[in-house]
């Protein structure tokens, strides 16, 4: 499922990554209209030879609301029909590393999105395939969304004064 011709599968896998709150991921990202996974939606990575995978990172879908991003997936492995790894993704930008148990070799990669943190138009800005588990120090820090400014959805409500009346 895609949003638009704008918002194309292809575009998780172009090395782009907006920042979080710029508004600015048409041709960047990939998305999928709101009302149209219900029941979840399958990204599918293919190749013509198996290659190696032990750690996949999602950079979930920012820029417009941090609640774009998914939160349940699973994880299938060539035409598995059980889930290498089942979790959830949390609120924020940057990388969520999804580790498999072992490196496998594969010519396909199913992500299933089940659910999102309640964004119109949930997605990805980035999904990458690594062969073995990156270093953390170079794969950029996430951010939860107290660290990120302008985000009033899931900001932290400000603290409130008692009254001297009361």
């Amino acid at each position: 499922s895609e949003y638009n011709h704008r918002y194309r599968a292809a575009n998780v896998a172009d090395g782009r990554i907006p920042g979080p709150l710029t508004r600015d991921d048409v041709g960047q990202a990939w998305c999928v209209k709101g009302n149209e996974h219900e029941g979840g939606v399958t990204l599918t990575f293919q190749w013509p030879q198996p290659v190696s995978v032990a750690t996949i990172l999602y950079y979930g879908r920012t820029s417009f609301t941090l609640g774009e991003t998914w939160k349940d997936y699973e994880l299938y492995v060539g035409d598995a029909q059980q889930p290498a790894v089942k979790s959830q993704f949390k609120v924020g930008h940057g990388p969520q590393a999804i580790h498999l148990p072992a490196p496998q070799s594969t010519a396909k990669l199913t992500l299933k999105f089940l659910t999102c943190h309640g964004g119109p138009n949930p997605g990805a800005s980035e999904i990458q395939v690594f062969a073995a588990r990156p270093d953390g120090a170079a794969l950029g820090q996430f951010l939860p969304p107290s660290k990120i400014p302008g985000d009033d959805e899931y900001a932290p409500p400000p603290p409130v004064n008692e009254s001297p009346e009361l």
